[in-house]
């Protein structure tokens, strides 16, 4: 006999509370190569977060040919995403679920 609506309603923590990572903890994130997912991995890294696993489809080639990778590629844009991750005390890890 009572209609009821989900309503918003106002958060009572500080809109500046910055989120912390345990660094003793490892973080995955799926669709991690994506955009979306490497700029939450370096945000993570910037909050203390220090093993980030990393998980995507297409995945990418081996480190050792990342210098090799054409300039302006998505795989060089997604390497040099994970390097700027490296400069945080954190250590990306690449996993790819998906056989190739």
């Amino acid at each position: 006999e009572q209609r009821t609506v989900a309503r918003l309603v106002r958060s009572t923590a500080p809109a500046s509370a910055p989120h912390t990572f345990s660094p003793d903890a490892a973080y995955w994130i799926t669709g991690g190569l994506g955009g979306l997912g490497l700029v939450a991995a370096r945000w993570m890294a910037e909050q203390g977060a220090r093993t980030i696993v990393l998980s995507g489809r297409r995945g990418l080639p081996d480190r050792s040919e990342w210098d090799a990778l054409p300039a302006g590629s998505r795989a060089a844009e997604q390497a040099a995403a994970i390097r700027a991750i490296e400069e945080y005390p954190a250590r990306p890890v690449l996993l790819r679920p998906d056989p190739p």
